[in-house]
């Protein structure tokens, strides 16, 4: 399953070090910390946010970046504090099953990336269908 990378990078008892490692660093807002996320993964981000622009061409990208900052805490908070799950569930869920957590977090992300626009479009430079769809909404709302 290729989200999978999303969730894990196994550790020799079965573990996903690093994605938890980088979610409690995160938490910790270090000058180091920001210096590396931006030399090592700006370019991921910018190469996800596109995909999802293409994807979701109806959607402004202010909204597109809110939903990835809103996925990525959604990861890093699952990754940073799994025993939470389990203690809010008495037991019942169990953070280390990787493809329950799959089954229903790819769901939930997805429906918020597809849910309808927040933000007003702002057409792309050179984009003149969603020039014309954002004149033609103006004109509906007068």
């Amino acid at each position: 399953m290729p989200e999978r990378w999303i969730i894990q990078i196994v550790g020799p008892e079965g573990r996903y070090h690093y994605s938890r490692l980088r979610a409690m660093v995160a938490a910790e807002n270090a000058p180091l910390f920001a210096q590396l996320v931006t030399e090592n993964f700006d370019q991921s981000r910018r190469t996800f946010v596109e995909a999802l622009r293409e994807c979701l061409p109806d959607l402004p990208v202010d909204d597109i970046l809110w939903r990835f900052h809103f996925m990525l805490g959604t990861i890093y908070h699952s990754a940073s504090s799994p025993q939470r799950i389990k203690a809010f569930s008495h037991g019942r869920i169990d953070p280390g099953d990787v493809e329950a957590t799959l089954r229903h977090l790819v769901p939930f992300l997805a429906a918020g990336f597809r849910s309808a626009p927040i933000t007003a479009a702002r057409p792309r430079r050179g984009n003149r269908k969603a020039k014309a769809r954002v004149r033609s909404a103006r004109a509906r709302a007068k």
